[in-house]
């Protein structure tokens, strides 16, 4: 929200503002269906990159780069694509993935200019937001609303009964429109041995082509926020 609204609106910098919470919700829809968010058990991502982060970690044991004796691209763009796990605790707080995130540390103090000085303003304010939700949910108040949230059934019922129907409407079928789309160049200037292969939809644009079809794409993965998230996010947190 501070990246997108953050120079016009004082108030995208504030997660707890009704105009934060409301708008990124919207931009929540376009994240969930452009990084299949909704799809992560089902695509057993967790696993997939607990084997990739664990074939790096054995070749970290015994080499200090990823290629060769010296610090490479390979290098710099491994460090980036991790980063982000760092806000994942299942990743991060896993004692076998420690040598991962102490390599990448070690990458960015010997070869960003700017150590130890480079978190964004974004991350600050996540790590500011982060602390303040810990800190409330020591209060007493807070944790009298979390017994009672876990205590009502209604509510409860209620849950698993959308999250079921969610599953059954917008199931795996109804993502087909999403997979990404390949095809071979058919360029004639290029030969059968060295043909590209093009990324027609690699950034999985939305085909939204009226307001109706918007109101649909909308309530589609607003039901995802709401009922599938939280069993994505389970899983996530899930001890295999």
């Amino acid at each position: 929200m501070s990246i997108l609204l953050g120079e016009k609106f004082s108030w995208a910098y504030n997660p707890d503002d009704i105009r934060s919470r409301l708008i990124s919700s919207i931009i929540a829809c376009f994240m969930i269906a452009r990084y299949r968010l909704h799809r992560i058990n089902e695509e057993r991502l967790k696993e997939k990159t607990e084997k990739i982060l664990l074939e790096v970690g054995d070749h970290l044991r015994t080499n200090n780069y990823l290629v060769g004796n010296q610090f490479s691209a390979a290098d710099l763009t491994f460090c980036s694509l991790i980063k982000p796990l760092q806000r994942v605790s299942c990743f991060i707080n896993d004692y076998r993935f420690r040598i991962i995130f102490e390599y990448q540390e070690r990458i960015r103090r010997d070869y960003d200019p700017k150590y130890p000085n480079i978190d964004n303003f974004v991350e600050k304010m996540a790590d500011k937001h982060r602390t303040q939700k810990q800190e409330n949910e020591k209060r007493f108040s807070i944790r009298l609303w979390a017994f009672l949230h876990q205590i009502n059934f209604i509510q409860r019922f209620f849950i698993w009964f959308m999250t079921m129907v969610v599953n059954t409407v917008y199931g795996p079928a109804s993502d087909d429109e999403e997979i990404p789309q390949f095809q071979r160049s058919s360029s004639s200037s290029s030969s059968p041995g060295n043909r590209e292969q093009e990324a027609l939809n690699d950034q999985r644009l939305i085909n939204i082509t009226s307001i109706w079809s918007m109101i649909k794409f909308l309530f589609k993965y607003q039901c995802h926020l709401l009922f599938t998230i939280p069993n994505q996010a389970a899983y996530l947190n899930r001890k295999l």
